[in-house]
């Protein structure tokens, strides 16, 4: 003889299990995907910070500079010097060196000739020996001088530009988060 046993049906048992199990991983996954935003967001906002700083630390210079030259003079390109920048010695580590080219101006104040390096360097010669510039000079001191043509507010524009888009990018995504 034949006895049959009866089961109770767990089938919607197991159906109720993965659907929970489903739906905590599909949880686990908008969790991961909310950490990830946040941390990009953070990132991004630590780099719109130091880009807008270095961008603000170019200007202090640049301020105090045209602020004690004042006297206007004309030089002459008297040479292109083409240096090596960076930091250190890099040979040893084998990274490649940059080098950049620096007019010389000579110029006379007071009837005093001086002759200076612009502290701003470029990857081609943007100016040619014998060219005229001219320049503001402290009057106080006869070598200290800025050229307005120098890219250094070029330079500090593209840092502030960059550091506050990403400042108004990590805002944007902080509303939408």
């Amino acid at each position: 003889m034949i006895s049959v046993v009866a089961r109770p049906d767990n089938s919607r048992e197991l159906n109720r299990g993965a659907v929970v199990e489903q739906e905590f991983n599909q949880c686990n996954q908008q969790e991961d995907k909310k950490k990830w935003k946040i941390l990009f967001t953070l990132v991004l906002g630590i780099i719109g910070i130091a880009f807008l700083g270095v961008g603000i630390g170019l200007c202090i210079p640049g301020r105090k500079k045209r602020s004690t030259c004042t006297k206007l003079v004309t030089a002459t390109v008297v040479d292109m010097q083409r240096e090596s920048v960076g930091v250190g010695d890099s040979s040893a580590s084998g990274e490649v060196r940059l080098k950049s080219w620096f007019p010389v101006y000579e110029y006379a104040v007071d009837g005093a000739k001086q002759r200076v390096k612009a502290l701003i360097g470029t990857a081609q010669p943007e100016r040619m020996v014998g060219e005229t510039v001219e320049l503001f000079v402290n009057p106080d001191r006869a070598n200290d001088f800025y050229c307005p043509t120098e890219k250094r507010l070029w330079i500090q524009n593209v840092f502030i530009v960059v550091g506050v888009v990403c400042i108004c990018l990590v805002g944007i995504m902080g509303a939408v988060l």
